[in-house]
């Protein structure tokens, strides 16, 4: 169980939890709440992506440790950046890194700069190919919502793997309706 993999949920707070954040002694009871809400989440992981997860309370990469490995948008919001934007950049190397097996496995046909932006690629693969459906399923799940396609980030409150920038900007903006958990997944 040597390969260990973090995943971090983006958790909405309703009124109840907001509330919660003001009163700094309720905030260990909050994190635990949300823990638990994640893990409920994370329960379709077992058996497909890992074998066991846990609350990571102080990530490499993270400056300190917090209960249950959630971070409280309102309050810690440099922590809450930190675990999210790992997270982030984190699924935007796996869903390179996917794409990059999908085209390996087919025959460029056509190819055109549209623009400095767009680059239109016309691909041909063989759908007999078993290895070639398994990453394209996992890929349409993945846009689906589906969690266990998730490239270690989820948005829970939207049951989204991805979400736009629009959507995304939203969420920065007003960090104090947010938290992110982050877990360790065990193969």
């Amino acid at each position: 169980m040597s390969d260990k993999r973090y995943f971090t949920i983006v958790l909405p707070l309703n009124d109840t939890a907001q509330a919660m954040i003001r009163q700094e002694s309720s905030r260990y009871q909050l994190r635990a709440m949300l823990w638990s809400c994640a893990a409920e989440q994370m329960k379709a992981l077992l058996g497909k992506t890992c074998s066991m997860f846990a609350p990571t309370m102080k990530p490499a990469w993270c400056d300190i440790p917090l209960p249950f490995g959630v971070a409280l948008g309102a309050v810690e919001p440099h922590e809450f950046l930190m675990r999210y934007f790992y997270a982030q950049k984190a699924q935007e190397d796996e869903i390179h890194a996917r794409v990059k097996r999908i085209e390996a496995m087919g025959k460029t046909v056509f190819t055109k700069q549209l623009n400095d932006h767009v680059e239109m690629v016309v691909m041909s693969v063989n759908m007999g190919d078993p290895d070639l459906c398994r990453e394209m399923e996992f890929a349409n799940r993945f846009f689906r919502g589906d969690i266990t396609a998730a490239c270690g980030l989820y948005y829970m409150g939207l049951n989204q793997c991805h979400v736009e920038e629009d959507m995304e900007k939203a969420i920065l903006s007003s960090l104090d309706e947010y938290a992110v958990c982050v877990a360790e997944l065990e193969a």
